[in-house]
């Protein structure tokens, strides 16, 4: 660290509120417009500069305009109720006891210059005498030979590059998927520009609905099939795949050639429940998410949306309405919720986390764990997480683990 002093100035707030609500994705614009209108002193507070989450994105049509432009006429919705705090560029990072968040407020970083008397950054203690849980979930990564070389990325970031900052992360791009998610971001790339030359799915049987959406991406579908390498140096030029099985998790037949110069992998999703963790209480396991879900509430707080492992956008309004009327005491409402036109898709994956070929696949990407580091340390016998965690520092990156744990503690399963 340097020894230079901090020019900047910080600032330290305390706030009260009867409803705070974490996360501004479609759940939480509901849940924190359901309680606001109930006269509930709301804070909805994101760590995106945009309130809207996946709605910024997503392409889905909801009240018959862009999602996008939903989200925005909500945002402004609250943005004009005098009960209603927003905290833009600001992470919720502490969950405490008697129903009390950290949460850190970027307020300058993003200024060139900031006015005068502006902080830094601000540091809130919040009080909340109930609290939504709309996080959201990650996405999850595949662990395959040579899935850390440039050009490598995950399917749903590659989609929001595309849609939400117009960049495209190719020109030919291939997925490689494990679960249905996948095939709504090749529509989106394809719409977006980039040729889309293949989707590898892990899985042998694909929906008709999932066959349709390859077909309006104009992508050769290979089912039952596996990335077993990528090409390339400083970026991709190609991958090679492989018939596999996803019972047996075997690979048979000759190796394929794909030319691509982006390959956008999707290996699942697991929801954001770290503040729920932090509130008390041990995550549950669901076979059918193959993700942990949050655990029974110790501490005054509801759950909506992909945080409890509802991942469709329509399932995150109604349980967004149904938390922000349930946090500020109001009855359930049996007034219409805002209808959705999405693509379909099945939320659970094919439970397949690493493909077994030669060469160096990597687990946790900022601290260079593999597969092969993982096995071994369970060799070695390091089996509890938390010895696993010590011995190969699987997940103790920026991120702690947020991509990576899931699929180390698969492998060493």
């Amino acid at each position: 660290a340097g020894t230079a002093p901090d020019p900047a100035r910080y600032e330290r707030m305390n706030a009260f509120c009867d409803v705070l609500v974490v996360g501004s994705g479609p759940a939480g614009l509901m849940a924190a417009k359901a309680a606001a209108d109930q006269g509930a002193r709301v804070i909805l507070a994101d760590l995106e500069a945009h309130l809207g989450g996946s709605a910024n994105w997503s392409g889905e049509t909801i009240d018959g305009m862009p999602a996008a432009d939903w989200a925005q006429r909500m945002a402004a919705q609250l943005a004009g109720n005098d009960n209603v705090r927003l905290l833009p560029r600001t992470t919720v990072w502490g969950y405490y006891d008697g129903n009390t968040l950290a949460a850190l407020e970027r307020v300058t970083d993003h200024k060139e210059v900031a006015a005068k008397g502006e902080p830094r950054q601000r540091y809130w203690a919040i009080r909340a005498a109930t609290v939504v849980l709309a996080t959201g979930s990650f996405e999850r990564p595949l662990v395959f030979p040579g899935n850390d070389r440039p050009g490598v990325m995950l399917a749903h970031a590659a989609e929001r590059y595309a849609v939400e900052y117009g960049v495209l992360p190719g020109q030919r791009v291939a997925l490689f998927t494990n679960n249905d998610s996948a095939y709504r971001s090749a529509v989106a790339l394809k719409k977006a520009g980039a040729a889309v030359v293949a989707i590898i799915d892990v899985r042998g049987d694909v929906s008709n609905e999932m066959r349709r959406l390859a077909s309006d991406a104009e992508a050769e579908l290979l089912a039952g099939h596996a990335v077993v390498a990528t090409e390339g140096g400083k970026v991709l030029t190609g991958l090679k795949v492989q018939r596999f099985d996803a019972m047996s998790g075997s690979l048979s037949g000759d190796e394929r050639s794909i030319h691509a110069d982006g390959l956008l992998m999707s290996g699942g999703w697991s929801p954001t429940i770290h503040l729920a963790s932090q509130a008390g209480a041990k995550a549950e396991w669901d076979p059918a998410r193959q993700a942990f879900l949050p655990p029974k509430p110790t501490q005054r707080w509801i759950g909506a949306g992909a945080f409890t492992g509802s991942f469709s956008t329509a399932e995150a309004i109604s349980e967004g309405r149904a938390a922000g009327l349930q946090a500020a005491g109001g009855a359930a409402s049996s007034a219409p919720l805002p209808f959705v036109e999405a693509a379909p898709g099945d939320p659970d994956p094919a439970p397949v986390f690493e493909i077994k070929a030669k060469g160096k696949s990597f687990v946790d990407f900022q601290h260079d764990v593999t597969a092969e580091d993982v096995r071994l340390a369970h060799r070695e016998g390091f089996v509890s997480v938390e010895h696993l965690k010590r011995y190969t520092t699987l997940g103790m990156a920026t991120d702690q683990g947020k991509n990576s744990n899931v699929p180390g503690l698969a492998i060493m399963a």
